[in-house]
């Protein structure tokens, strides 16, 4: 990695509550996030290839923003990590599936600073060559 580049972490997410708990924990392992409006132009705007390494993507947006979301991550080569109510399985179910690591709102506490922290750690690594998402 360039030492001139911080890798990103976007988070989108329609709630208000969920964004300040995300930035919360990921400031507090020194990991600046970025909160970007639920809105596809947005999501495409700040998810920018070879700088962008994680995409947080609360299942609760509507199924246009979703498919944009993996779509942006995608294209930027990021990893997305999903979360979600526990009792939506479906939409848990389909994240994975998709190839998104999946919490559910109770686990970010907890689960989403290691996560981040996994995937910054091998965006980094001088060994990846092309693909920080995978």
């Amino acid at each position: 990695m360039n030492g001139e580049i911080r890798p990103n972490v976007v988070a989108v997410t329609a709630e208000l509550m969920a964004a300040a708990r995300i930035d919360t924990v990921l400031r507090a392992c020194g990991c600046p996030v970025i909160c970007v409006e639920p809105e596809p132009e947005a999501v495409r705007a700040a998810t920018l290839p070879g700088a962008t390494a994680v995409l947080v993507l609360d299942l609760a947006v509507e199924p246009g923003l979703r498919e944009a979301a993996f779509a942006a991550a995608r294209a930027a080569g990021a990893k997305v990590i999903a979360f979600g109510p526990h009792v939506d399985l479906q939409a848990l179910e389909a994240a994975r599936r998709r190839g998104a690591d999946v919490l559910t709102r109770g686990a970010i506490g907890q689960g989403l600073a290691p996560l981040v922290a996994k995937y910054l750690a091998r965006w980094a690594s001088p060994d990846m060559t092309t693909d920080p998402g995978s």
